[in-house]
């Protein structure tokens, strides 16, 4: 795996990749993930807190050009809808989605990981985030 610009993003996508082994991945699953990891919270335009986008875009952006994850929605009858349109768009939408930040922002989209992301998280060591869940139990 190439690694990302820093070492939080990096530890965010193993996170990310074995996050969605088990369900899809919010983008409030991302920022949690981004924020146990080092990423500062600073307020958004609404005045909520949040991770810069730098913590969290650069991860979908890696994970949907490496064909590692799909970028959608989960509708009320649980089921995800893989976006319509390229991935280029895909990533514009998130983008938009994150930057507006309008309160739900965190259950707007989801990612799903393809087969490629399903191999790639069985292969790597458990990522301390989710170690942390192993020690609760």
């Amino acid at each position: 795996m190439t690694p990302l610009v820093g070492d939080v993003q990096d530890e965010v996508l193993i996170a990310a990749v074995q996050g969605g082994l088990d369900d899809w991945v919010s983008l409030g699953d991302l920022e949690s993930m981004a924020v146990y990891y080092g990423a500062p919270l600073v307020p958004s335009q609404s005045g909520e807190q949040m991770v810069p986008e730098e913590y969290v875009l650069p991860v979908i952006a890696y994970l949907s050009e490496n064909e590692l994850i799909r970028i959608g929605d989960v509708y009320t009858r649980g089921e995800f809808v893989p976006y319509d349109g390229s991935d280029q768009d895909a990533l514009a939408w998130v983008s938009r989605i994150y930057r507006q930040h309008e309160g739900v922002w965190h259950w707007l989209a989801w990612l799903d990981l393809t087969p490629a992301g399903v191999a790639l998280a069985k292969s790597l060591p458990t990522a301390p985030y989710h170690r942390r869940d192993d020690d609760l139990r």
